[in-house]
This record gives structure tokens, sequence and C-alpha cells, in this order.
């Protein structure tokens, strides 16, 4: 007997944080939710679920930062590009270090190949 209450608790508990952790995620006021599913766990569990996309759908993916637009990768020895300039489109860069060079310009700076 003591089990069952302590797994019935256990369930309520479960789908109580799960509610809360997704209905905070997507912006819903979780309070009616939590207490349907704490007086009856099955029938919170399936309006919930059937429900939380019609109130608010699931955000799409947000970057904390922007992606990187340049990866050097492993036998990279050159300076890296500067790709941003001052908020204008940035000029050619060198075929071989990837360096940012003047426009029109024959030999690279930084490494000296011929372009």
């Amino acid at each position: 007997m003591f089990a069952y209450i302590l797994i019935m608790i256990l369930v309520r508990l479960g789908l109580c944080i799960w509610i809360y952790s997704d209905g905070t995620g997507r912006g819903i006021r979780v309070g009616a939710w939590i207490a349907v599913a704490i007086l009856h766990p099955l029938v919170g569990f399936i309006l919930y679920h059937s429900e939380r996309n019609r109130l608010r759908p699931e955000p799409e993916y947000q970057y904390w930062y922007p992606p990187p637009a340049y990866y050097p990768g492993p036998y990279h020895s050159g300076p890296p590009p500067s790709y941003v300039t001052g908020g204008y489109r940035a000029g050619p860069v060198c075929l071989n270090c990837r360096s940012r060079i003047p426009p029109g310009s024959a030999f690279c700076p930084f490494c000296g190949d011929r372009q």
C-alpha cells in the first residue's frame, strides 16, 4: 500500500515538473494545467499534451550568439579573415591563407601568395 501511494505521488510530481518546464518554455500559464495533473494525472497528461501546440507552438531554436562564420580548420596558420568590417561588406580574401586582401591586388600581403 505504501509503495502504491509513493508511486502515485512520484508520477504526479514528475508530471507537474514536466508541465511546468514545457509550459514556461512556451510561455503558457501553467497553474490550471498543474492543478488538473494533480487531481487526475492521466486526464491532465492527455489534455495538456493534445492542447500544448494549439496554445502556443514550440519556439524555433534560437542562437544565444551568432553562428561562427569562420572555422580555421586543423592546419590553418595564417591570421583569421575579417568578414565583418564595420558594417559594410567584406572585400576579397586570399585563396591560400583566407586573409582579407585589398581589391585588385596581385599578391597577398600576409602570405605572399599570387592571386
